[in-house]
């Protein structure tokens, strides 16, 4: 499986809504990044994965937004 789109595929859709669309894509590539920064073990295991099991959605997910949040931090910090 491929991890940036798994990973784009799991962020939530309210999270899009507060970004412009012209800025979607880089802001999900954003988060991918982030996100194999944090968790490299669970990036790792999506790439060996042909489905995601569904008791790792809710793990994927929070690690998600805490890339978001952090993103968002660092934008706020940059501004």
């Amino acid at each position: 499986m491929n991890q940036l789109n798994a990973i784009k595929g799991l962020i939530p859709e309210r999270l899009f809504k507060i970004v412009p669309s012209a800025k979607r894509e880089d802001w999900a590539g954003r988060i991918v990044v982030k996100f194999e920064e944090n968790e490299p073990k669970l990036y790792a295991a999506i790439g060996q994965w042909d489905i995601v099991p569904d008791d790792e959605r809710e793990r994927i997910v929070r690690a998600i937004l805490t890339a978001a949040e952090q993103i968002h931090k660092e934008n706020r910090n940059e501004g």
